[in-house]
């Protein structure tokens, strides 16, 4: 057994081996660098990367650490072996894996079975089965990605000590997997950095909707994201045209998208707007809405998820028109009252009720009171604390 003795001055470093994308922007760049940053800037970890991404083209960003990229097969040796001399140097509170690398856990193990290994986990494998069988290859690939990821999961999980999870929901999955009473389980979703006051909202809310043409009693819905099928384009499309067959031509939606076959689709349709967003404009372009859009399905892609455009919508003053099925956000909206909970396929009391809602009064100083709260609960430094308090005992 290996044991390392830290003095009080000891730097505090995480090991963080991934195969997820943190060299281009994504999601899941945004998501890990930036919680790297808060455990660096709040925590005083700082956090080494070795990104393992079979791609021949590399855009480096920077990750908030200092990275170490291998981008081919035959570097699966050399990952190893900079493994083996990283672990045993002692010189780590804890090793994160993150995407396939999770099955180098036995690996870490038998070096040092004291090392603590934390799973990074975004999301359930069932997206390949849910989401990916439309056509007889990818029914195939994507049924062997899952079958083997199943059996990797059984094998490495339950040697993991702790699981760094999106959702709650999500954390028990995985828990329940593990079989283990002791695992720790730690809740940290893409939370957003810089909320948008009350003044930056009136000022947002005035200046785009003059950039749209809309008059201030117009009721703005918006569709902010991709062209994925899980994220329901159409359904959402469809809400808002039955809210509008009631609510009259004052209904407005904007369609916020950077795919350009899904914003062509809907162009011209009345009442829709269509627009393309870059990222840093996007928070306080949503202040020019009242509702924002985000329709899931029933599967356990979407159950076990967090998507990272709840909070952007929040935090942007908007409140959020959502399924049942996304179970976290169906627990927040209900906490703090920032929403509505719709069922798919949309019913018409469902739409009556928004409807009766969007004529009533509403106190935006209460909901940005309670936005706050929500905001606060989900940020960085609220959820890392006890992950700080995990990784932080000397072993």
């Amino acid at each position: 057994m290996i044991t390392f003795v830290k003095d009080e001055n000891w730097m505090k470093k995480i090991l963080f081996i991934t195969s997820r994308n943190i060299i281009s922007t994504c999601g899941e760049l945004r998501l890990i660098k930036n919680r790297a940053n808060v455990l660096k800037e709040e925590y005083g970890y700082t956090t080494d990367f070795i990104a393992y991404r079979l791609r021949k083209k590399i855009q480096n960003e920077d990750v908030g650490g200092q990275l170490t990229i291998l981008r081919n097969p035959y570097d699966r040796l050399r990952l190893y072996s900079m493994i083996k001399q990283l672990v045993l140097s002692g010189d780590y509170n804890c090793v994160i894996l993150s995407g396939i690398t999770m099955n180098l856990a036995p690996y870490i193990k038998r070096m040092d079975w004291n090392c603590k290994i934390v799973l990074d986990i975004h999301g359930t494998v069932e997206e390949y089965v849910e989401f990916r069988n439309n056509t007889l290859p990818e029914r195939l690939i994507f049924g062997f990605l899952y079958k083997h990821t199943k059996r990797v999961e059984k094998k490495v999980v339950p040697l993991a000590d702790g699981i760094l999870a999106v959702s709650h929901s999500l954390a028990d999955y995985y828990k329940k997997l593990s079989k283990r009473t002791d695992i720790r389980t730690f809740i940290v979703p893409c939370a957003i950095l810089d909320t948008i006051s009350r003044d930056e909202y009136v000022e947002n809310r005035k200046r785009y909707r003059e950039k749209y043409n809309l008059l201030e009693e117009d009721q703005v819905f918006v569709y902010s994201g991709g062209a994925s099928p899980w994220q329901c384009v159409d359904e959402s499309v469809e809400l808002f045209q039955r809210i509008r067959e009631i609510s009259g031509d004052s209904c407005k939606m904007l369609l916020f998208s950077g795919n350009k076959k899904m914003t062509g689709k809907y162009k011209g349709i009345p009442g829709i707007m269509t627009d393309s967003l870059s990222p840093d404009e996007v928070m306080e372009t949503l202040c020019v809405g009242d509702f924002g859009i985000m329709l899931r399905g029933d599967y356990a892609t979407n159950n076990y998820a967090f998507p990272n455009k709840f909070l952007e919508y929040v935090g942007s003053g908007l409140r959020v028109i959502t399924t049942p099925y996304v179970y976290d956000v169906r627990d927040y909206i209900n906490e703090f009252s920032l929403g509505f909970i719709v069922d798919l396929p949309i019913k018409s009391d469902n739409v009556n009720k928004i409807c009766a809602e969007m004529k009533a009064d509403y106190d935006m100083e209460d909901h940005f009171k309670r936005r706050d709260d929500l905001v606060k609960k989900c940020s960085f430094k609220e959820t890392l604390k006890s992950f700080d308090d995990f990784i932080g005992d000397i072993r």
